[in-house]
């Protein structure tokens, strides 16, 4: 059997004299390094930024870009069609802070046409009529 060791050194002068010494406030390992002193994790876990945020919206932004519109992605319209509209009700914290999510689509092509979310039940009929109004039907909305 093959066994690998791996050796660990101080991050601030690189001595591999170092000590598990108890963990830090975030429940991460800490290390006492015997020749300069220091106390130190020995990998900190990456905080993600503002900069790091920025970076992963533009990735997404450029992959969305690229992407075919919706309109010549959908089939076209047949008689019969059926939308769907399914919400979902969320407490953020508080029981008072309501959030709604709702989305829109087609059951024969099962492809979503809408979604939104609002933070009223009164916003939620409102995008759903403007919704009915844009596809220029008849929709059902049953609570």
């Amino acid at each position: 059997m093959i066994e690998e060791t791996v050796r660990y050194s101080c991050r601030s002068c690189g001595s591999p004299n170092i000590i598990r010494n108890g963990t830090n406030k975030c429940g991460n390992p800490q290390y006492h390094c015997r020749d300069c002193g220091a106390y130190r994790v020995l990998r900190p876990k990456e905080q993600y930024t503002a900069a790091h945020k920025a970076q992963v919206l533009r990735w997404l932004r450029a992959w969305v870009a690229q992407l075919p519109s919706l309109e010549n992605t959908l089939l076209p319209a047949e008689a019969g069609d059926v939308l769907e509209m399914d919400e979902v009700v969320s407490f953020v914290g508080e029981k008072f802070f309501q959030r709604w999510l709702w989305t829109a689509q087609c059951r024969r092509t099962c492809k979503s046409l809408s979604f939104s979310k609002t933070d009223t039940y009164m916003e939620l009929v409102t995008r759903w009529f403007i919704l009915e109004h844009n596809l220029r039907i008849r929709l059902s909305l049953t609570l």
